[in-house]
């Protein structure tokens, strides 16, 4: 692990063992790295390092393999730039009296030249928790000045171990990853994630007891031996508690594997947030948590797929190597992007834009497809890039296995320059629809733009129903062109 601080402190009950023991932790841990040796507290699962002494205007470094207990860096009156940076927790790393497990932290005064406060690991592959009266978090980064000066982040590579936030019921906020401005997560196969209240009613009800007991549970998720009743009880005790919570920046969740157990909800909160499936199996399902703030749901290299709970998204993309099967029974998106295909169970409906190209960098003349029936909303714009290479025209295209229904008027965008227009006398099929198009009538009312030749007058620039295709013409005035 490698740290830079400035000034620093305990947050909210740092154990009493940080105090006279910190220097001697971070000094051993320092000269091991300087000596590329193993730390001496290799083996301690619980070793102590916060930094709660004065490090005044000096910057510093500390390097630890694994197994740190709580973390924290930062101060309430800092003026330095913060970071956490690990290559890999494989032990555990678990509070006492404290809040929380891992944590940045900046607030009032800062350096123009900071970019913020950040924490920032590789993999985890062990368990980091955090057990708290009021407030719990796993894994926090904090700031308490604008994020476009002084943004907080949490990066995590690959998450395939255990994190926990445990509140008492009553507390504020119970999160197993926080911050400020942004978070990027990538959930691996074995991810355990868990925020909410658990355990405070067994055993004596204390901190201790109802750490104890949640690990234990867990522990059990993790190893996939927990019965219907405990997974059911994790549940119930995440319901009001956080796996994930964004910021005002912008977050990105990817679940890399269907095997991941994320207890409560992910809040992402501000700026433009995605949440991404990707590398998922061929035939496997995945249920979401409930997720808010998010705009965008991105389903990447996932031969086949299929996803219950993602009808929240305002936004879906599918990559060219990507089959995204919609589980619920409808949906209604602003924005569908790519060049994969969607198969929805019931219904699919687009409000605002359809692109191919957007986001994949997918080749002009690629093809959506929906495997299923779609709905074309009024004033909807479909970006289908045209193109000539060679002297041979490519446009990119939608391809409906079902019904297409047109709602009424709407805009087809060929993506042409002034440099480089749509030819005149051509004709090319945008979309195709097996099962018929359903209202062909108000195509009448759609406009052809982006050829290049957007203002010229003489020229007839038509979005028509041909059978079961929509083309799109572009010829001289007292011309048409009808080739099938």
């Amino acid at each position: 692990m490698r740290t830079r601080s400035g000034a620093g402190r305990s947050w909210q009950g740092c154990p009493a063992a940080c105090g006279a023991a910190l220097l001697v932790v971070l000094g051993l841990a320092a000269q091991a790295a300087a000596q590329a040796v193993t730390p001496a507290n290799v083996a301690a699962e619980a070793a102590v390092a916060c930094a709660n002494a004065a490090f005044s205007g000096v910057s510093w470094s500390a390097g630890f393999v694994s197994n740190v207990a709580e973390v924290t860096f930062g101060e309430t009156s800092t003026d330095r730039v913060l970071g956490l940076s690990c290559v890999s927790v494989d032990g555990t790393v678990a509070t006492g009296s404290s809040p929380t497990g891992m944590i940045a932290w900046s607030e009032a005064r800062f350096d123009a030249s900071a970019v913020g406060t950040l924490v920032e690991i590789g993999r985890v592959s062990g368990g980091i928790h955090a057990t708290g009266l009021t407030n719990a978090f796993g894994i926090l980064a904090w700031s308490e000045t604008a994020y476009a000066t002084n943004p907080a982040a949490v990066r995590v590579g690959t998450l395939d171990g255990t994190v926990s936030a445990n509140v008492k019921p009553g507390g504020a906020v119970a999160a197993a990853v926080c911050a400020r401005t942004s978070v990027e997560l990538t959930l691996a196969s074995g991810a355990v994630v868990f925020g909410g209240t658990c355990g405070w009613d067994a055993g004596d009800g204390s901190a201790t007891n109802a750490a104890e007991v949640l690990r234990a549970l867990l522990s059990k998720v993790k190893a996939r031996t927990a019965t219907a009743a405990e997974s059911n009880a994790l549940v119930s005790a995440s319901s009001e508690g956080y796996a994930v919570l964004g910021g005002t920046g912008s977050d990105r969740v990817c679940f890399a594997s269907e095997n991941v157990a994320v207890f409560g909800k992910v809040a992402l909160g501000g700026g433009y947030d995605t949440v991404t499936l990707a590398g998922i199996a061929s035939g496997k399902s995945l249920t979401l948590p409930p997720v808010t703030g998010a705009e965008l749901l991105a389903v990447t290299n996932c031969p086949d797929v299929a996803v219950s709970n993602a009808a929240v998204f305002a936004e879906l993309y599918v990559g060219s190597n990507a089959l995204c099967r919609l589980k619920d029974p409808a949906y209604t998106v602003a924005g569908l992007y790519g060049s994969g295909t969607v198969a929805p169970l019931g219904m699919l409906a687009v409000t605002n834009r359809i692109e191919v190209g957007r986001f994949g960098g997918a080749p002009t003349g690629s093809a959506l497809t929906v495997t299923g029936n779609l709905t074309l909303g009024a004033g909807l714009t479909c970006a289908l890039r045209a193109a000539e290479t060679a002297g041979v025209w490519a446009n990119d295209t939608v391809a409906v296995s079902g019904a297409l229904t047109v709602a009424g008027g709407g805009t087809v965008d060929l993506g042409c320059t002034a440099a480089a227009p749509f030819a005149l006398n051509t004709r090319r099929v945008v979309m195709t629809a097996a099962g018929g198009i359903v209202n062909p009538a108000a195509l009448a009312g759609w406009t052809l733009a982006g050829t290049g030749r957007d203002s010229e007058t003489r020229l007839l620039r038509i979005v028509r129903a041909e059978g079961n295709s929509v083309v799109v013409v572009m010829a001289r005035r007292g011309m048409m062109i009808s080739i099938r």
